[in-house]
């Protein structure tokens, strides 16, 4: 598996110069997205939509981004700005109030990302006063807001008192054997009806426990805390622990809890997430299993579950964990019946971009979906093959339908800049009869493949 937790490489000048482009064209997009529409000029505000959003989707296949708000400024990857600095400007204060709004501290845009991502992630940005159920955690495949973390709280009044009390003798003992005795209150306490059904009282003890644990460092009773915690671990408790997990306060404290649990976490998560009914559900899910960093082989056998929405779900965990080794067992949706199917598995294989899973993405050009094709477009440019990929691409510029896909395959001819890619880009510049559109992206990617000869080049 590749290490989820290796330290990035400092970002170059030319890195932290397109991430910024990329962020003020997000910027640019939530501007154009909050100006009033005059009743008699619909149609020339979605065209300055779809220009900005342009802009956006070029600028991402240049560049991820990784923004972060810290301690009052705003960092760009490993760059920090102060509200003062000259870089800062009104496009950029535009993204970043839309994420202060969501109570949002980072944003991580992929270069993958697609069109509609990019329109989704401005859209949420743009709109007037997030209610408190918009300000938490929003991803899609390649975009993800993260918001501040909810406060750990010391005390849960909402637990009966007499488990506020077994947790206060717990606090209060000094030996092992004081221990052991609260400890086998708190179990008998969980094996009786109706608080071994409530959720938030096996959430509260199994949290009193850990956290009295760490607490005591090496002191006394620490041993018996271990056992006891080992104790309540049980496949029952876990699985009440995850139930409580999407609704919890506590999520922060609770993340260590399971991982403690190993295995059976996991497979609660996974099952759960099967069966979640609410996006809520589906994303604490989602997101506690990549924590974890655990459970591929019931990811992997999930993928052969007769439920379409559980293989997405594996096929989108195992391309979020970066599980490696499962782009020969993810490839075989490239053929599915199912165009969603296909579609999740080309979306993690795109991000463990391994030789095998590249070369498989490359063959779907003429997927009947539109963003398989724009996957496959792009993996050519991640992993080119030469001659054969300009020869692919361009055969498949000269019929594709959809305008997204085109933008991408100009992106990656842009990125291959071999002289066929650059003479059909100049070919698109040069004809006027060209959409507006169409010759943007042309010139975009002529700066992609020549920098600052493209006008030299045009004027040749």
């Amino acid at each position: 598996m590749l290490a989820k937790n290796s330290v990035a490489p400092p970002m170059t000048a030319d890195h932290f110069d397109e991430a910024l482009i990329l962020a003020r064209a997000l910027g640019r997009l939530v501007t154009v997205l909050r100006e009033t529409v005059e009743p008699d000029s619909p149609a020339a505000q979605r065209e300055k939509v779809r220009r900005a959003l342009r802009f956006a989707v070029a600028a991402a296949r240049r560049s991820p981004l990784e923004l972060r708000l810290a301690d009052g400024l705003l960092h760009v990857g490993d760059r920090a700005l102060a509200p003062d600095s000259p870089l800062r400007d009104e496009l950029l204060d535009t993204l970043v109030d839309g994420l202060s709004a969501h109570g949002s501290l980072v944003l991580d845009v992929r270069r993958a990302a697609s069109p509609g991502e990019l329109l989704a992630l401005a859209q949420l940005l743009a709109a007037d006063a997030p209610t408190q159920a918009d300000r938490s955690a929003w991803r899609s495949w390649s975009v993800r807001i993260t918001p501040e973390s909810v406060p750990t709280v010391a005390d849960t009044p909402a637990l009966p008192e007499a488990v506020q009390d077994a947790l206060l003798r717990l606090r209060g003992a000094r030996t092992g054997a004081l221990v052991d005795g609260v400890l086998a209150d708190m179990l008998q306490l969980l094996a009786t009806p109706p608080w071994r059904d409530d959720l938030m009282v096996v959430e509260g003890i199994a949290l009193g426990l850990v956290l009295e644990a760490r607490r005591r460092g090496s002191r006394a009773g620490r041993l018996a805390l271990e056992s006891g915690v080992r104790q309540l671990l049980t496949p029952p408790i876990v699985q009440s622990l995850v139930r409580q997990l999407p609704k919890s306060q506590r999520r922060d404290d609770l993340m260590p809890v399971l991982a403690r649990a190993g295995d059976l976490s996991v497979h609660a998560l996974v099952q759960l997430l099967q069966d979640a009914e609410s996006l809520t559900e589906r994303r604490a899910c989602f997101d506690a299993i990549v924590a974890l960093d655990a459970g591929e082989e019931a990811l992997r056998e999930a993928l052969a579950d007769p439920r379409w929405y559980v293989v997405r779900n594996a096929a989108a965990l195992l391309g979020e964990m970066g599980v490696v080794e499962a782009d020969v067992h993810l490839i075989p949706l490239l053929s599915h019946d199912d165009e969603r199917l296909r579609i999740a598995g080309a979306r993690a294989l795109t991000r463990l971009a391994t030789p095998t899973a590249m070369t498989a993405l490359q063959g779907c050009l003429s997927d009947p979906a539109a963003e398989l094709r724009r996957l496959a477009a792009s993996a050519h440019g991640a992993r080119s093959q030469g001659k054969p990929s300009t020869i692919a691409l361009l055969a498949a510029l000269d019929t594709e339908p959809d305008e997204d896909v085109v933008l991408e395959i100009l992106s990656v001819l842009g990125t291959l800049g071999s002289p066929e890619c650059v003479q059909r880009l100049v070919r698109i510049m040069r004809d006027e009869s060209a959409p507006d559109w169409l010759r943007e992206a042309a010139y975009q990617g002529l700066l992609a493949a020549r920098g600052d000869a493209v006008q030299k080049l045009l004027e040749s």
